[in-house]
């Protein structure tokens, strides 16, 4: 079967099986088992080109109709096994290295007892790492489809200097999927059924954050840590800005509870979990997130230079809710790339002030996106956005010779919380994680303080802020195109996250490209609207040709020449509309389980609650 299963039937005539998938193979239109899954709207003969690779990872995720003929007892038997094979091979694409700090098991000890986990809004890896392909041949994306290069000098810092995975994916396809997916492991099907209508313009109520019907059956990392408390007394924790997950199930909707998941009691001494008041909260799009920043170090303890305030203390557990690169396009004070250098720039001081204080050694930072259903991908609409800096993390390339970690193992969002969980001594929050692969690859094989070295340690520096980081919508020179975008914006819907993502998408293209929208853009926003047709056509960007973003290249980049004369890359020529990973094998989607391939056909007929995108190999 597809990517999330739901239903199955016995054909009445020719006693087939017939199952039903709704997301399909993802958001790629790739070459599928048995044929090809076809754009909406049409259809593509066997052994057609697929034209396109890149999407975005809502709009086409078509459903998955598999036909399967009922198996012998003897081939159900070995179906069964090889659906087994691929569950375990799944689970140890990454086999935990001798010495690494994330434990083996549940308990275990790691020299990592501080971990601060970042959580941005909607960018995908292209978007923001798109340009890397230039500058180094171990890592696979688009330059194309790259947009803000020029607004995160410290996310490509941290990129250069720490680990990144080019092969991360979100779990699902909007905010309102993916906060339980970063805060709890896992959504419900009253949340995967009902989402679209709360985007569409049917004034739905929104009861995602606060509503227990959407509720997961498990605890959320900040419930399953107030249990914790119990048990270990001196361990604290601190959520920073997110809503999701601090609502009993039981609660009356809207109703913060104290006691937590089950009963645990409240939090204990130095631990909130229902949040910092005077942090903003998710849905607040446009403070400045060095605000955000200052206030958590400050909570911390900590100054910009790390050195100790001596009021606070870093937690065992900061979650970090950091939204301004959402944007909120040219309707408000700020222009899209300030509030993305913004947000980088908090970034970048964040992990700063941590690397120059007395817990670095001790310290593990995990930056992500909720989800990356803001912007197209080369691979797959649903790559995010992950870094990992810690004197912990591997620090250079796969030969040794380049600066910076680039891994291809596939991760997800549930990887994340399960390292995490692994590393704090939790168990897991949901069978996802349970059976996520812990991000090994990242980390280097280092499991104690004494074996850090200076190189490890050294302190990290905030970049050079571009020039554009406080640049406001008014200083934009006078324009019709400004017009147009300053009123199209200002009828954006941005009471929640995401209700108008395309607009706010064109709004940020527009803002720095001179190229027309890609196409499946120019559908999304236009639909038939006169009024949005004109956005749709090419033009002319807003910003100063010295700043702004430029097309460095079309096509997906897999190999690009570099100084080193070692590369560990992927040599494989692509072809226009096809995509490569690492290693020459193509990247797809699928199952939250890897497919059972017998003879080239799916017979897996085992039927997953829940899917990720995860690479072939």
């Amino acid at each position: 079967t597809g990517w999330y299963p739901t239903g199955i039937a016995l054909g009445p005539k020719d006693g087939r099986v017939y199952a039903l998938a709704a997301k399909g193979l993802g958001s790629r239109y790739v070459p599928g088992i048995g044929g090809y899954t076809p754009q909406p709207g049409g259809s593509l003969p066997s052994g057609a080109a697929v034209p396109n690779g890149s999407y975005y990872d809502a709009e086409n995720m078509p459903g998955l109709l598999t036909r399967v003929t009922i198996p012998t007892s003897s081939q159900l038997a070995s179906y069964t096994a090889q659906a087994r094979a691929d569950i375990d091979h799944a689970a140890g694409l990454d086999t935990r290295p001798a010495r690494s700090p994330i434990p083996a098991v549940v308990g275990g000890a790691s020299p990592i007892t501080h971990v601060v986990y970042i959580v941005r809004e909607n960018r995908t890896f292209d978007q923001v790492f798109g340009d890397l392909p230039l500058k180094r041949k171990d890592v696979t994306g688009d330059p194309h489809l790259q947009l803000l290069a020029a607004a995160t000098p410290n996310a490509h810092e941290v990129a250069d200097r720490y680990a990144i995975s080019d092969s991360f994916f979100s779990d699902g396809e909007a905010s309102i999927q993916g906060h339980w997916w970063t805060s709890s492991a896992m959504t419900n099907d009253y949340t995967e059924k009902s989402w679209r209508q709360n985007y569409s313009p049917r004034g739905r109520p929104y009861d995602y954050a606060e509503g227990p019907v959407t509720s997961t059956p498990g605890c959320s990392i900040f419930q399953k840590l107030a249990a914790y408390q119990l048990t270990h007394p001196t361990f604290t924790f601190q959520n920073f800005g997110e809503l999701v997950g601090t609502v009993m199930p039981t609660a009356s909707v809207g109703q913060p509870q104290g006691n937590l998941c089950g009963g645990a009691g409240p939090a204990g001494p130095g631990s909130n979990p229902l949040g910092d008041p005077s942090y903003p909260s998710q849905v607040e799009l446009t403070p400045d997130d060095r605000t955000r920043s200052a206030e958590f170090l400050k909570n911390s303890g900590l100054a910009l230079d790390g050195s100790d305030t001596g009021v606070g203390s870093l937690r065992n557990f900061s979650f970090l809710i950091m939204s301004e690169d959402h944007t909120t396009g040219l309707g408000g004070t700020q222009t899209p790339r300030s509030q993305v250098a913004q947000n980088d720039a908090a970034v970048g001081q964040i992990i700063s002030a941590l690397s120059r204080s007395k817990y670095w050694s001790s310290t593990a930072v995990f930056v992500t996106e909720d989800d990356s259903q803001d912007g197209a991908d080369s691979v797959d609409g649903h790559r995010n956005v992950l870094l990992v800096a810690s004197p912990y993390a591997k620090q250079k390339s796969g030969d040794g010779c380049l600066p910076g970690y680039v891994g291809h193992v596939h991760y997800d969002q549930a990887s994340v919380l399960r390292s995490m969980e692994l590393i704090l001594g939790v168990t897991p929050l949901s069978a996802y994680d349970a059976g996520a692969t812990p991000l090994y690859d990242l980390f280097q094989q280092k499991d104690s303080a004494s074996q850090l070295t200076a190189a490890d340690l050294k302190p990290f520096p905030v970049a050079k802020a571009p020039p554009f980081i406080d640049e406001t919508v008014a200083s934009l020179p006078k324009s019709s195109k400004k017009t147009a975008l300053v009123a199209y914006s200002k009828g954006l819907d941005l009471t929640h996250l995401d209700r108008d993502e395309a607009g706010i998408e064109a709004a940020l293209w527009q803002s720095v490209r001179d190229d027309p929208l890609p196409a499946e853009l120019q559908t999304k926003i236009s639909g038939g609207r006169a009024d949005l047709d004109d956005l749709a056509r090419p033009v002319t960007s807003l910003m100063d040709p010295s700043t702004r973003s430029t097309l460095t290249g079309a096509g997906v980049v897999s190999g690009q020449a570099v100084s080193c004369p070692k590369v560990v890359a992927n040599p494989t020529p692509v072809r226009p509309g096809q995509t490569a990973g690492p290693g020459g094998g193509l990247a797809a989607t699928g199952a939250s389980r890897p497919l059972a391939l017998v003879g080239g056909l799916l017979l897996l007929l085992a039927v997953a609650p829940r899917g990720r995108p995860r690479r072939v190999r």
